[in-house]
């Protein structure tokens, strides 16, 4: 039975007397005039009515107050949409319309029994008002639904949901406004969206918001940015903004898909003279009285929990620091800070990497430095953006995944060092489709990353965790087995069984495996351990793990990753003659796998009188360091030194022709960036082909930046790819739960750009690629070379890591060194600077320049920009942030230079500079060689491209070149002829 419920109203109780009351309204009235200047007047009309619901009753909020004076009570009727069945209706007796604890006048409609809305049945309501002759007085579409948090979890109409997010979106971000609002392009976009597993979106719109409800996506809006008026850390006054929050509650809350309000984003409250907790606070408790139904996060990203009922974080590792592994410790500590708070933990921001619609990744403002350090070297800067996008998505989403209770004693490391109940919803914050220039659904551009994203996002996921993806040939591959069971259906699965297949390039299955699952509840984790032997005779390759999950015989899941495999010979180093300095003695154990043929010294005072010295890894811990002039004359005489990775305490670089330190840094390194290679590096051995799928797989070929071939890193890199310098195997575990795969802990830098002189950078790391992971330094006939790759303690198990160090020690023993660049090149100032390791570290001053670049403002630009990095500018010497900021911030009123280094390998007569001048106005350059000026500066008409040649003369030999100009110049290529 239908029933009309009149709510008791603590502030009409509280009022006492009709003067109050009119108060009251009046004060109502004053709000709503102020959210109506707002902003400029940009803030939202009132709707005449709002409505919250549950699952078999609808409150009415009243907004327009016309109707409610007239003696003959008005009617309702409430019907199912879009087909017009009715629901319920009836009258309601006007002089018993209340104020609900906000002071809006309302009544509750009860006893209904409609079906609830959801996101695999969104079924909708309309309630129409009328007056008592029948006309409409207000109307307003709805759905019957509860949202709550309880055990740090998410209920939607009281069953555990775990929130998969996308909260990156066309409205607002660099989409014709036209497009925005075309119905057939919203509802084109979020039916892509949702087929690949997305369950909820961020978008304020109504026209998004409508589409969202009749869809079945639910939503996490509100205000994103400080709070309306705020300045910095000052938040505004309370009678400033409250009414604007009012606002925005009046608006949303009658559509069914809106779950969450956001107040604010990333607002700061670790500032002294912050007022924003207790200001969020206070409007918190505000919108919860307005509307109870939905739960608040009051500071997305960085309130942690305070105000709201939600525990909400904002992390980036993989992106702007850290690496996908990190993400280890960082669930165990935001998990246990949420079960501490009680409230679910969301990750509403995550991931990053932003690809523009062309592929390349974003180079506005921190993103340069940022983006670098993954893909800085790489051959198809294209291909490789978009590959690390997806398999950063990959990672991060199915390890939050992974993070559910097991439904019984198994689980991840992870799972068992934590007593939390796992993450309720993640919205990873990327680019994942591509709308600039879209003019209908068909239009947009599908990313790998939103492939990637469709697999993670499967609601039952079968999720392998392998952290030792380097096999040898005849060893066995190891995983471990997760089914994550968020069932849409919110079903338990039965007894499962996995299916695991080790397949070649051309699709052959080398070695299989498989476990059974028993039942699985809804919303839990089983785990499973599985072995796989690989074949003795399997040949070099890459090789794709396809994981599937079965249910009474049907697939329900499929997931799969990559391994490297290798026969043993492969990494063998026949080398003969070297001399090992090597006091723990674990180096020795090493070379003697490889093969490699050595003799020892007990100490570094007596070098031999030629061949290779290799100093052990650690070796020079107890401050064992070369003797100098020994050292010396084994250099001059064309000695080779390999210097394995050294610890950072203790560390003195006296003995070096450089002072390179090692930096203390807040994470281990990643994806390590080769430099120096070749066209002439070996492709896979062993008769495998590289994948067809570039989109998922990089080229499998070792890439080179410029024809012709550079000895240095054909040797050092010979038959590995950049995906070789990702990750090594695990050493066990840091800080009891991150999987220890990092290639380097800690690279070396130069202390002033004078270092760099006889140094050539072979690999690197960090921001910019400002740390090196091997360099080496020369020194009369001979050189050293550095490397801080961890090598020795995985030759056993890691055949790529035995491959490098076999490689670094042929090297060595060759007596073929490339030496320093050869400047008789032409070397391009776009990504192949770093390719080809000219530009080493920010102390030489030159910044990479990208259309879209600027040193400060908005971190991410424009979806259709060209955000390739086309040239460098003269800044001078800078640093760059932990977030990737430039500092100091140059002036473009002074003088900027550069400097880099090199040999010339034949006699040269003039020196050649392409650039541009993108200013209003005209600019000059200078060139010196070796601290002296060439010729008189040259001046650039501004919006002018050319070449300028300075005379001269010079013969074979190591060279200084340092640019002196104007910083808006943009250096595109030099060369000396």
């Amino acid at each position: 039975m239908t029933q009309l419920q009149l709510w008791p109203s603590a502030v009409t109780r509280s009022m006492g007397s009709a003067r109050k009351r009119e108060r009251a309204e009046m004060r109502y009235i004053a709000i709503c005039v102020a959210v109506l200047s707002l902003a400029g007047g940009s803030a939202l009309a009132l709707p005449p009515i709002a409505v919250q619901t549950s699952i078999d009753s609808v409150s009415v909020m009243v907004m327009d107050k016309s109707w409610l004076g007239s003696p003959n009570a008005p009617s309702y009727v409430i019907t199912r949409w879009p087909d017009g069945a009715v629901l319920a209706s009836g009258s309601i007796p006007v002089d018993r319309i209340t104020r609900n604890r906000a002071g809006i006048p309302s009544f509750t409609i009860t006893g209904l029994h409609p079906k609830p809305w959801s996101p695999q049945d969104p079924q909708l309501y309309v309630i129409a008002i009328s007056d008592a002759s029948g006309n409409e007085i207000a109307k307003t579409r709805f759905g019957f639904r509860t949202f709550e948090t309880k055990d740090g979890k998410f209920y939607l109409n009281g069953r555990p949901i775990f929130l998969r997010g996308l909260p990156i979106n066309p409205p607002g971000r660099d989409i014709d406004p036209a497009v925005e609002r075309d119905p057939g392009f919203i509802r084109g976009y979020l039916k892509l969206v949702k087929s690949a597993g997305v369950n909820t979106v961020r978008v304020d719109p109504p026209e998004w918001l409508d589409a969202c409800d009749e869809l079945g996506l639910m939503v996490f809006t509100g205000r994103y940015g400080p709070a309306p008026g705020g300045n910095g850390a000052i938040a505004p006054s309370y009678e400033q903004a409250q009414p604007f929050y009012r606002d925005m509650v009046l608006n949303l809350c009658s559509h069914p898909s809106v779950m969450i309000y956001v107040l604010t984003n990333e607002v700061d409250y670790k500032s002294k003279e912050s007022t924003y907790k207790q200001f969020l606070s206070r409007i918190h408790s505000d919108l919860r009285a307005l509307d109870p139904t939905r739960p608040v996060i009051g500071n997305a990203g960085f309130g942690r929990g305070e105000p709201g009922e939600i525990y909400d974080v904002h992390h980036y590792y993989g992106w702007y620091a850290g690496s996908a592994v990190d993400w280890y410790a960082s669930f165990r500590s935001f998990v246990d800070a949420a079960d501490k708070a009680n409230k679910p933990l969301t990750l509403t921001e995550c991931v990053g990497a932003y690809t523009c619609d062309s592929g390349e990744f974003e180079t506005m403002s921190k993103q340069m430095a940022t983006m670098l350090q993954w893909v800085g070297t790489a051959h198809d800067v294209r291909a490789a953006s978009l590959e690390y996008q997806a398999e950063l998505t990959r990672q991060i989403v199915e390890l939050a995944r992974r993070q559910h209770p097991p439904g019984d004693a198994s689980g991840s490391i992870l799972t068992r060092s934590m007593s939390g109940r796992g993450v309720a919803g993640i919205m990873p914050f990327s680019y994942y489709l591509g709308w600039a220039r879209a003019k209908k659904a068909e239009d947009i551009i599908v990313k790998p990353a939103f492939e990637a994203l469709k697999v993670a996002f499967q609601p039952v996921l079968i999720s392998a965790e392998c952290w030792h993806r380097n096999i040898y040939a005849g060893d066995t591959l190891k995983l471990r087995l997760c089914v994550a069971n968020d069932d849409d259906s919110g079903r338990d699965l039965a007894p499962s069984r996995a299916a695991v297949e080790v397949a070649a390039p051309d699709g052959e299955v080398i070695a299989s495996g498989g476990a059974d699952f028993p039942a699985i509840p809804y919303y839990c984790n089983a785990w499973a351990d599985i072995s796989i032997p690989i074949p003795a005779r399997t040949g070099r390759g890459y090789y794709k793990v396809n994981c599937r999950l079965f249910e009474d015989g049907k697939e329900i899941s499929g997931n799969s990753f990559w391994v490297t495999i290798a026969p043993r010979e492969w990494a063998a180093c026949r080398v003969s003659h070297v001399t090992l300095f090597d006091p723990a003695g674990t180096t020795a154990a090493a070379l003697k796998q490889l093969g490699a043929k050595f003799r020892h010294v007990p100490n570094l005072r007596r070098l031999p009188d030629k061949g290779v010295l290799v100093i052990g890894e650690a070796g020079l811990r107890d401050g064992g360091y070369p003797d100098r002039l020994a050292l010396a004359r084994f250099l001059e005489a064309g000695g080779r030194v390999l210097c394995l990775r050294q610890e950072r305490d203790g560390w003195n670089a006296d003995w070096l022709p450089a002072r390179l330190v090692m930096a203390q840094n807040r994470h281990p390194f990643t994806y390590i960036q080769p430099m120096g290679r070749t066209p002439s590096s070996p492709a896979l051995q062993g008769g495998e082909k590289a994948s067809d799928e570039s989109s998922r797989l990089p080229a499998m070929t070792y890439s080179a930046p410029y024809q012709g071939g550079d000895k240095g890193g054909s040797a050092i890199f010979g038959e590995l790819t950049d995906r070789d310098l990702r990750f090594f195997n695990e050493l066990g575990c840091v800080s009891g739960v991150i999987p220890d795969v990092y290639p380097v802990l800690t690279p070396l830098k130069p202390t002033t750009v004078t270092d760099l002189k006889s140094a050539r950078v072979w690999a690197a790391c960090d921001q910019l690629l400002s740390g090196w992971a091997l360099v080496e330094l020369y020194q009369g006939k001979g050189s050293i070379l550095l490397s801080q790759f961890r090598l020795v303690e995985r030759v056993k198990d890691d055949p790529v890591a035995a491959k490098l160090l076999s490689n670094l020690i042929s090297y060595c023993a060759s007596g073929n060194s490339s030496g320093l660049l050869d400047l008789t090149r032409p070397i391009r100032w776009d990504q192949e600077a770093f390719r080809v390791g000219v530009l080493q570290s920010p102390k030489q001053g030159f910044l990479p320049h990208s259309p879209t670049y600027k040193h400060e403002g908005t971190s991410k630009g424009r979806l259709g920009d060209d955000h390739r990095i086309d040239g460098v500018t003269l800044v001078g010497e800078y640093t760059i942030t932990a977030n990737g900021w430039l500092r100091p911030v140059p002036d473009p009123t002074i003088e900027g230079w550069g400097v880099f280094f090199g040999q010339l390998s034949r006699p040269v007569s003039r020196f050649i500079v392409k650039l541009r001048n993108p200013g209003d106005s005209a600019a000059n350059i200078a060139v010196r060689l070796d601290g002296e000026p060439i010729g008189p500066a040259a001046s650039i008409a501004a919006g002018d491209s050319r070449s300028i040649e300075w005379s001269c003369p010079r013969k074979p030999g190591p060279v200084q070149v340092e640019l002196r100009g104007d910083q808006r110049l943009v250096i595109t290529e030099t060369c000396f002829q």
